[in-house]
């Protein structure tokens, strides 16, 4: 409530039993950082729980969760520390209850939909050698060689749908270990682009009777571009250990590209390029 006075959130604050029990340091900091985010901890609860009537007895687990915790180690971010119990305490809620309404998982991390922007850029460069080296001919000899140096380029951008569910495995009050699945589903645009330079190199070499041997050189470059629409499908599955302001996270994903890559020399040759294999990552919230 942004109108709360000093008196009424000490008020408050004492008819919690769980918070009578704390030293004087810390029931300061309760009021001066928790207390002051009753409005937004309360609307959030009550966009994502069904039973708004609960609402609350949800405010009053989270302060109960918050002392709690906060009496072992006050968090460095009271805002993030809040928040997350809060995410924590709906979370188990679902799991206990073994429903999942709309409004529960709606903007959680338990069940997430985004919509995104993805970039895409892949590259295949390519050299080719070819020779040939006769031991003998006569009065005239020749020596052939060609070098080919192909690059192939391709830049694409597009919009991505993702969806994302997270099953709590082990509960504390700053987090907790999850398993988080997920898949993801895009439509890309962009240009694809090959070129090619080749080089030739002949090499005469005449009998005695010619004083010296011929060099001749050669090179031609070519390239083609168009635009393309690439579809892109992926999928990943991990482990992770979240606390109030980070998530280390191990596990394996795929993506798939279709029509990625042209392979072609002459005429276009489009080919698939693919991305799986194990990941770890370790990501950090901002708080206020």
């Amino acid at each position: 409530m942004n109108d709360t006075s000093d008196t009424d959130r000490e008020a408050a604050l004492g008819r919690n039993p769980c918070m009578t029990d704390g030293s004087e340091e810390m029931r300061d900091w309760f009021l001066r950082e928790v207390l002051p985010l009753e409005t937004a901890l309360t609307q959030y609860l009550r966009h994502n729980w069904q039973d708004r009537t609960t609402v609350a007895d949800l405010v009053q687990g989270v302060y109960m969760r918050v002392y709690e915790a906060a009496s072992t180690r006050k968090p460095d971010t009271a805002k993030s520390f809040v928040f997350t119990i809060a995410h924590n305490l709906l979370v188990d809620r679902v799991r206990r209850e073994k429903v999942i309404p709309i409004e529960a998982v709606d903007n959680l991390e338990a069940l997430g939909v985004a919509a995104e922007t993805r970039i895409a850029q892949f590259s295949l460069d390519s050299t080719d050698f070819a020779s040939s080296h006769p031991n003998s001919g006569g009065f005239i000899r020749k020596i052939y060689s060609e070098t080919m140096k192909v690059e192939r380029r391709t830049s694409v951008m597009g919009p991505e749908i993702s969806i994302s569910a997270s099953t709590p495995l082990i509960s504390n009050n700053g987090g907790g270990l999850m398993f988080d699945r997920g898949a993801n589903a895009a439509v890309l645009f962009g240009r694809q682009k090959v070129m090619d330079h080749d080089m030739t190199h002949y090499q005469y070499h005449f009998g005695q009777a010619v004083p010296s041997d011929i060099d001749i050189t050669g090179s031609s470059s070519g390239s083609r571009a168009k635009s393309v629409v690439i579809p892109n499908v992926g999928a990943f599955a991990d482990f992770s250990y979240r606390l109030p302001a980070a998530k280390v996270s191990i596990g394996y994903r795929a993506d798939l590209y279709f029509n990625a890559v042209d392979g072609g020399l002459s005429t276009a040759n489009r080919i698939d390029h693919s991305f799986y294999g194990p990941f770890a990552a370790i990501s950090f919230g901002l708080g206020d």
